[in-house]
C-alpha cells in the first residue's frame, strides 16, 4: 500500500463504512463521486418526468402550471360575483346607514379583489324599489 491508498480512522457515518468495507481514499473519493454522479442523474431524471413508471411525476410543466392558475381565477370569479351579489342585496334591504356604509366599503374590496383577476368590475345588481 502507498501513502495515499491507506485506510483512515472511523470518525464518522462514511467513514466507518469506509473502515468496514476497508477502503482507501482513492477508493473513497471514487465511491463519493459515484454516488454524486448517480444523485444528480436521478434528479434530472424525476425532474424531466422519466420516472413516472416508478410513481415519481416530476416537476409541473407550464401549461399545467397555467390551467392550475386558470382553473383557480374561474373559481375566484364566481365565489366573488356570487358574494358581491349576496352584499349589494343585504345593503338594498338594510334601512341603517351605518350598516349601508359597511355593506359599501365591504363590496368595493371585494370589487377590488374581482377587479384584480377579471380586469372589470363585476356588475352590481340594481336595487329593486
Amino acid at each position: 500500500m502507498s501513502e495515499h491508498d491507506e485506510i483512515p480512522d472511523a470518525t464518522g457515518a462514511f467513514s466507518t463504512l469506509a473502515l468496514g468495507f476497508q477502503l482507501s481514499k482513492r477508493q473513497q473519493a471514487l465511491v463519493i463521486r459515484i454516488l454524486w454522479v448517480l444523485l444528480v442523474s436521478i434528479h434530472i431524471a424525476w425532474a424531466c418526468g422519466w420516472l413516472t413508471a416508478i410513481g415519481l411525476a416530476g416537476f409541473a410543466k407550464a401549461e399545467e402550471v397555467n390551467n392550475i392558475r386558470q382553473t383557480i381565477e374561474a373559481s375566484a370569479r364566481v365565489t366573488l360575483g356570487r358574494e358581491i351579489r349576496e352584499q349589494a342585496l343585504i345593503r338594498c334591504r338594510a334601512t341603517d346607514p351605518a350598516i349601508r356604509d359597511s355593506l359599501t366599503r365591504y363590496i368595493d374590496a371585494l370589487q377590488g379583489e374581482y377587479e384584480r383577476i377579471a380586469n372589470q368590475r363585476y356588475p352590481e345588481p340594481p336595487c329593486s324599489q
